[in-house]
């Protein structure tokens, strides 16, 4: 087999093709998503809603592991509130990796929680979050795609 045939080769097993037949109104609608959002192609432009309609529906069912994150807004002025967010990061101590604060004007702070656990315990999480007196905004955003195991136990 020649160069260009192994490469072809190779394109074929990483690449499944399919064929659709679509309305022209939602061809229309597709057109404007590859050009609004400037991808190279259909195909990509596809492949993107399909990969966002399976996280929406992994999310919806909630039985899977995710990872993703929890943004949240709060007066860091309040009395108690950084402690009642360490709180609620605590008792989900499994699901919660990582978080830092950004500074924000007018004495409010973004906070970033890195998260990964079954969609609903993280949507809980965010819920939780969220309720907290002083809290103004609670955002979860989810993927598919899950972080590996941060420690392993060392083989002998």
């Amino acid at each position: 087999m020649n160069a260009l045939n192994r490469k072809k080769a190779q394109i074929g097993e990483g690449l499944k093709r399919i064929s659709i037949s679509i309305s022209p109104e939602t061809f229309g609608l597709l057109e404007e998503i590859v050009n609004d959002a400037g991808y190279d192609n259909r195909s990509k432009a596809i492949s993107d809603l399909i990969t966002e309609a399976s996280v929406k529906l992994r999310e919806e069912h909630g039985n899977r592991v995710m990872s993703g994150t929890i943004n949240i807004i709060y007066d860091h002025q309040k009395a108690g509130i950084s402690e009642k967010i360490s709180q609620t990061k605590i008792r989900n101590i499994e699901e919660v990796i990582s978080s830092f604060q950004v500074l924000l004007f007018g004495g409010q702070t973004m906070e970033i929680i890195l998260v990964q656990g079954k969609s609903n315990q993280l949507k809980t999480i965010k819920d939780q979050l969220g309720a907290i007196k002083g809290v103004s905004s609670a955002h979860l955003t989810l993927t598919q795609a899950i972080i590996p195991p941060l420690h392993q136990p060392r083989k002998k």
